[in-house]
């Protein structure tokens, strides 16, 4: 029998429990960071678009070509969508490696408000593509 506590329990288990708790952490924050800036891409390629379609709607003489406010939301949004899914492919295959050998499931919070994010911007995306908006 042994005085000491059990095997798994001690001090050396306990600082590496924490310290891949802290990386899990700072990947979730990671993710949002780049949820914001894809986010805030999308957005912004949308309302130049939108902006520059009620523009041309309403001041056809200002000479504002259609195509080139498209092309600009089309690309914006596009690559928001790319970075944001090439963002979450990254946190997942962080979660995995962190969660390798345990029975924890690769998923975050974050990692779901980023398919959401996706999900609309690639609704957003298709919108303008097809110049059927929803607003």
């Amino acid at each position: 029998m042994s005085d000491g506590p059990p095997r798994g329990d001690g001090p050396r288990e306990e600082t590496t429990r924490l310290a891949l708790e802290r990386t899990r952490y700072a990947g979730e924050r990671t993710l949002m960071a780049w949820i914001r800036t894809a986010l805030s891409m999308i957005t912004f390629g949308f309302s130049v678009y939108k902006f520059f379609e009620y523009l041309h709607r309403a001041e056809p003489a200002l000479g504002v070509r259609a195509g080139g406010p498209r092309h600009f939301g089309l690309g914006l949004t596009g690559l928001g969508v790319a970075v944001l899914i090439l963002a979450g492919v990254q946190h997942h295959r962080l979660l995995r490696r962190l969660d390798a050998g345990t029975r924890r499931r690769s998923w975050s919070l974050a990692l779901t408000a980023a398919l959401g994010v996706a999900l609309l911007g690639l609704y957003l995306f298709a919108s303008i593509l097809t110049r059927r908006l929803p607003l």
